[in-house]
């Protein structure tokens, strides 16, 4: 895993290059990516006055960053980002196993979702596959209920276990 500071379209947005931008999202560069801090390509644009490449990203439905890595490491693990979560573990400033206000953390959603890749590498980087949400879930109850076969087969392969 690299420690990645800013992402090319961070970079491009940071310095107003509406070209470059384009060209980035065409190449299928993710417009919400968030930075060591929580910040979207869209902060950088919108930080320093860039007003042009701010419109186009909005356009593109971009959003602003958050500076709780904890929320976007639960959220890239639901939606499947595997990068975007390999990112946010590299910078090494969240907690893996931190969980939301009902205690379900990213291993519960990523094998929820039916996240494979996200859950093996999770499993990978010590995440606790039996980590209990506030109800006594576990995210093997989470991928046996939504009958995600090959989540369950990692996490079992992990030591998970169903909880109560």
């Amino acid at each position: 895993m690299h420690l990645m500071i800013n992402s090319a379209m961070h970079i491009a947005a940071s310095e107003g290059k509406l070209e470059i931008c384009k060209y980035l999202v065409a190449k299928g560069a993710n417009i919400n990516r968030s930075d060591r801090w929580g910040g979207s390509p869209l902060d950088d644009a919108h930080r320093h006055r860039h007003a042009l490449v701010v419109s186009y990203l909005r356009d593109l439905g971009a959003k602003t960053g958050s500076t709780n890595n904890k929320a976007n490491l639960i959220s890239a693990a639901a939606e499947g980002d595997l990068e975007e979560v390999q990112s946010l573990l590299s910078f090494g400033n969240v907690n893996i196993n931190d969980g939301d206000y009902d205690k379900r953390t990213a291993m519960h959603v990523a094998a929820g979702e039916g996240h494979t890749a996200v859950v093996k590498f999770l499993c990978e980087s010590g995440a606790n596959v039996n980590a209990q949400d506030r109800w006594g879930g576990r995210p093997l109850d989470d991928a046996e209920r939504s009958k995600n076969v090959e989540c369950s087969k990692v996490l079992k392969q992990y030591g998970a276990v169903l909880g109560t």
